[in-house]
């Protein structure tokens, strides 16, 4: 029913699915027509991974946030998704093809699709339990608690307990904390639920 209303969403534009730390880049430079197929066959696969997990970033949103969308706050501007920005199909420059990253870039999605899936049958689960009478809010790292829940910039949901986990460093410009998300290792800021800005106006 709700899928059928117009949105304003305000979706956070993340950077590309990059691997740090110990996956370096080992390019191949080759000319080779099996080679290009067979990279064009690991970013074929990397590209419907990223579609995939998209599709379970708003399944997931829509489960989370079905309560209120049935609301008259349907009117207002609210937070959507964030989503992964799929890689371009295109031929690699100079014939460069970086397989240790892609392949680092697709297990990277592969745990992310798993996680999320718990995510969305934790919900659902949740959701039948309360009877669809109230919106699910949980920690999606430890999934039990529902106490000091944070709102990251990543997408993701974190209690207080969990987020003294993290690792932090401060940005530079605005001196705000940034945390390296346990679950989709992004970095990533606390941010203001504009559901409660609305339900909860100052």
């Amino acid at each position: 029913m709700f899928r059928s209303k117009k949105l304003t969403g305000t979706v956070f534009n993340h950077m590309a699915l990059t691997m740090s730390g110990g996956y370096k880049a080992q390019s191949v430079d080759c000319h080779d027509r099996d080679t290009q197929r067979r990279y064009a066959g690991y970013l074929w696969l990397e590209i419907s991974l990223t579609h995939r997990l998209n599709e379970k970033l708003k399944t997931r949103w829509l489960l989370e946030n079905e309560h209120q969308l049935h609301q008259a706050l349907i009117c207002c501007r609210v937070t959507g998704p964030a989503l992964e920005d799929a890689p371009c199909f295109s031929n690699s420059f100079a014939g460069i093809y970086n397989f240790h990253g892609v392949r680092a870039r697709i297990q990277l999605l592969r745990q992310r699709l798993e996680k999320e899936q718990e995510l969305i049958d934790e919900t659902m689960q949740q959701r039948k339990a309360v009877r669809y009478r109230r919106s699910i809010r949980f920690c999606h790292m430890c999934i039990g608690s529902a106490e000091g829940l944070v709102n990251m910039s990543c997408g993701h949901r974190i209690c207080c307990l969990c987020m003294s986990s993290l690792p932090c460093q401060a940005d530079r410009s605005s001196q705000a904390p940034l945390y390296e998300c346990g679950l989709c290792w992004k970095t990533a800021c606390a941010v203001t639920s504009h559901w409660e800005q609305i339900l909860n106006p100052a």
